[in-house]
Order: C-alpha cells, then sequence, then structure tokens
C-alpha cells in the first residue's frame, strides 16, 4: 500500500513539473530572428558613392565578420544615393524579405543638407524603427553629424535626436557614423563628403565595436 502511494506522489510530483516547465515562459525567452542576415540601409555613404564596391563599409564588414569567425552572418547593402529618411521610410519593406537579424540604420544626412525639418526627419526615423522593431529585428542606430554651416543648435538638436529615438527603441547607439572621417581631408573624396577607401575603413573599425555585441557564435 506505501509503495502505492509513493507511485501516486512521483506521478502528481512529474506532472507538476512537466505542467510547469511548459507553461512558464523561459526567463530568457529568444524573442529576435536568427537568419544570420545584416542589413545595412543608409543612402550615398553607405552605398559606397566613388569607391569600388567591396571598398563600402558593409562590405569591409562582411569581410571583417568572416575574418573574426561569423561567417554564418550575410551583410547586405541597401544604401542608395541621395536617399532621405523619406525616401527610406518608402522602402522600408524591401528589406523585411530577408528576414534580418540585424539592421543598421544609417540615414539622415540628405535630410540635414536638404534642409529637412527636424521633426519631419524625426518622425520618418521613428517610423522606420518601429517596422523593424516589429518585425523583430536588433537594431543599430548610426547618428549622422551636421555639417557646420547648420549651426551648432541645429547640429545638438540632430545629436539629441538621435539618443531619443534609440532609447525609445532599445537601439544600440553608435552616435557619429562618420567619426574620426568627417572633414577630413586624407579619408574624404575630393567632394569632402564621401568617404575614400581609408576613411570606410576607420567607419569599419568604428562600427565593429558596436556589431560585436549582437553577435551570434553560431
Amino acid at each position: 500500500m506505501k509503495k502505492y502511494w509513493v507511485s501516486i506522489v512521483i506521478i502528481l510530483l512529474a506532472g507538476y513539473f512537466w505542467f510547469f516547465s511548459n507553461s512558464i515562459p523561459d526567463g530568457n525567452p529568444n524573442e529576435f530572428v536568427h537568419s544570420g542576415v545584416i542589413v545595412v540601409f543608409g543612402d550615398s555613404l553607405t552605398a559606397g558613392h566613388g569607391v569600388e564596391e567591396q571598398q563600402n563599409y558593409p562590405a569591409l564588414l562582411q569581410f571583417r565578420l568572416n575574418q573574426e569567425g561569423y561567417p554564418h552572418y550575410n551583410v547586405l547593402n541597401f544604401g542608395i544615393d541621395g536617399d532621405t529618411t523619406k525616401d527610406g521610410l518608402e522602402r522600408t519593406e524591401t528589406l523585411f524579405e530577408h528576414q534580418p537579424e540585424i539592421v543598421i540604420v544609417a540615414l539622415g544626412a540628405n535630410d540635414a543638407f536638404q534642409r529637412v525639418p527636424l521633426e519631419e526627419t524625426r518622425k520618418n526615423l521613428k517610423k522606420i524603427l518601429e517596422k523593424i522593431q516589429n518585425h523583430k529585428a536588433k537594431i543599430i542606430l548610426a547618428g549622422i553629424v551636421p555639417p557646420p554651416t547648420r549651426g551648432f543648435s541645429y547640429i545638438g538638436a540632430f545629436e539629441e535626436m538621435y539618443k531619443e529615438l534609440a532609447r525609445e527603441f532599445d537601439a544600440v547607439l553608435m552616435p557619429s557614423l562618420l567619426s574620426g572621417v568627417m572633414l577630413r581631408s586624407e579619408y574624404n573624396l575630393s567632394d569632402n563628403i564621401h568617404p575614400n577607401p581609408a576613411g570606410y575603413r576607420i567607419i569599419t573599425d568604428n562600427l565593429w565595436s558596436y556589431v560585436h555585441i549582437l553577435l551570434r557564435k553560431e
């Protein structure tokens, strides 16, 4: 009789643990896509205006991933010359055909050059980030520092916009895509706007520290 009750207790306990192990979510639920696709979403700075295809920073990022032991990641360059945040918003849906695991958003430079109202730029970026977040991709938001001709007040507000959006969407913030490159003739083409191959190597080195923290080993 005693053995009978012991068996009943064992069965009940097994059922108890089975129920809770299948009904309580994992403490660290995996909410993100694991496609291995990294999309770099930007304008001519991303497209690689004026340099060979293998010299732009998305191509160099792919090389770095392979070199560092992350060959299971595939970088797609979604940079288009001249794109503003409005243009980017209009083509955001095309990103999701590839089910990206990570999206690097590097838009805003042409808004600054074309003097698009800051609130409009903010609204467009917010909508882009919302769409990416809804598709369960991790986000790196690369900030753009406007040229000095726009004035310190505008530059400060532009930089703060990226910080606020990164906080709102839990994105990794790269404060300036062109850090160490902007307005330095040795790292830019003759237009002093677009990076040359040496400039793109600096951008890739800077970007790596932000990308690296989001990577899976396999």
